[in-house]
């Protein structure tokens, strides 16, 4: 088996360290997120989806 050099061996060691670091590190804070109606009287009302004849589930 060969030898590492020192010099290749602290260089892996600071790469191991750099990406822990960064797993830690937060580089921007957490997104904040509120609800927020779009219509002006509540909630709209859903329609129900499309039966799509092709579908195996039609009998």
């Amino acid at each position: 088996m060969q030898r590492v050099s020192l010099r290749t061996l602290v260089l892996m060691v600071e790469l191991l360290l750099a990406i822990i670091a960064l797993q830690y590190i937060t580089l921007a804070g957490p997104a904040q997120a509120d609800a927020v109606w779009l219509a002006s009287e509540g909630i709209a009302p859903v329609s129900a989806p499309a039966v799509d004849i092709n579908s195996p589930m039609i009998l």
